[in-house]
């Protein structure tokens, strides 16, 4: 993956602060080749203190990234973070029962088994939310979800690295990929 391509993949997925793309954004001629001149002309122009900054550039950017490279890439991300058990194991699962909500049907498991546990912790629990639980039932709920969770994230690696998950270019309603 090139770095322009990676540096717009991160600034999407929000790793990228709008002061740090500033500075890059000045220090990469390489983009005036990428962007058309209207394009370049306007983003090196916007005022990078302004309210809402961050939409009107990722509005920008989204023309010229292809959203399932975008989305397979983030989604790599997120898998690899679960398989880290990642300190924000916890909120990836979750985001991985929104993602079945929104027609990720392959990520049913992580979803559903995993993800949703998370938001609604089940029968036994002391209370309704994750963020109600006691530290101590967090990490219980957590254990107890891990290994499986593991599992299923490898899964679904493994069927991105052989492409038996492919992602669309086409969004859905939801402003998600579809797959195939």
């Amino acid at each position: 993956m090139n770095d322009l391509k990676l540096k717009f993949f991160t600034f999407l997925n929000g790793e990228e602060s709008i002061s740090t793309f500033e500075e890059w954004l000045y220090a990469t001629p390489d983009l005036e080749a990428v962007l058309s001149s209207d394009d370049y002309l306007l983003l090196i122009s916007l005022d990078f203190s302004e309210t809402g900054i961050c939409s009107k550039i990722e509005e920008l950017i989204k023309q010229y990234v292809d959203v399932a490279e975008y989305e397979t890439w983030r989604l790599r991300k997120l898998l690899n973070k679960v398989i880290d058990r990642d300190s924000k194991f916890p909120e990836i699962l979750s985001e991985f029962y929104e993602l079945y909500c929104h027609g990720y049907g392959f990520l049913d498991s992580l979803g559903l088994s995993y993800g949703l546990p998370i938001r609604v912790p089940p029968q036994g629990y002391s209370a309704d939310t994750w963020e109600e639980l006691s530290k101590t039932e967090q990490n219980y709920l957590l254990d107890s979800l891990s290994e499986g969770a593991i599992d299923e994230a490898r899964k679904v690696l493994f069927g991105l690295d052989t492409q038996k998950i492919i992602l669309t270019n086409q969004l859905n309603h939801y402003g998600v990929c579809p797959f195939v």
